[in-house]
């Protein structure tokens, strides 16, 4: 569904107005209560409200999670990966995960055909700059990587070639609805009654309509864990199978 689908759906499931006089989400607000207009723009801001919520809700969502890559330069160890990849949705990164619970990214070699991956793996700082060796290593294929105290990645040892390219898997940043066209960024079209249900509490409350909010909370529960259960990764703790 659409941001403007939403709203629509949800003003019809609250009675506040008619779904057919819902048609944009651009809504001026009424100067007093008690009006419809006042309830629709409430109901948008709802809407735009609970699809925060529900992708702040965790950190590992699979569907805020997608794919980046940069190019390395030859001797260059230290990365800050917004400015590398040119993504505004850009986050946090996201590594791979080996079965032992070793996190990775991917350092790839454009130059060798077919195209080479090798596994860099992420070493905590107070590792990185503390118990390791930190004695000048030469160029080559980086195998191990931490971040710094500002936040760029830090590669060791520095790439050995132009070639080379991290291939890294990231969190989006929180999508905020504005047009009427909006839709859930990932989000399976199964799961966007859950931004509606999630909305109906906020008018419950906001009522204080006590069956509407048991309503609201019992539907909003049932489709979020639903949506935990198919959207987050399964880990696996060493030494247990």
């Amino acid at each position: 569904m659409t941001y403007l689908e939403m709203v629509k759906r949800l003003v019809s499931e609250l009675g506040v107005e008619l779904e057919s006089k819902v048609t944009s989400v651009t809504v001026t607000p009424a100067n007093s209560y008690g009006t419809t207009t006042e309830f629709v723009a409430k109901c948008v801001r709802w809407i735009a409200q609970s699809w925060l919520e529900i992708q702040d809700d965790q950190q590992d969502w699979d569907f805020m999670r997608t794919k980046g890559v940069f190019d390395l330069v030859e001797g260059q160890a230290q990365y800050e990966i917004p400015l590398q990849v040119d993504l505004a949705d850009y986050d946090g990164l996201r590594p791979f995960v080996a079965p032992v619970q070793s996190r990775y990214i991917l350092i790839a070699d454009g130059a060798v055909s077919p195209m080479q991956r090798n596994h860099c793996y992420y070493v905590q700082p107070e590792l990185y700059f503390g118990h390791f060796d930190r004695l000048e290593i030469a160029p080559g294929l980086p195998y191990r990587y931490t971040f710094t105290s500002n936040g760029c990645i830090l590669f060791d040892p520095a790439p050995g070639k132009d070639s080379y390219k991290a291939e890294f898997r990231y969190r989006r940043l929180p999508q905020e609805f504005v047009e009427d066209t909006d839709t859930p960024t990932g989000l399976p079209p199964k799961f966007h009654m859950l931004i509606v249900y999630r909305a109906m509490g906020y008018y419950s409350g906001f009522d204080e309509t006590e069956p509407q909010m048991a309503r609201a909370v019992r539907l909003d529960k049932r489709m979020m864990n639903k949506l935990r259960i198919e959207q987050l990764p399964e880990y696996m703790v060493p030494g247990n199978e």
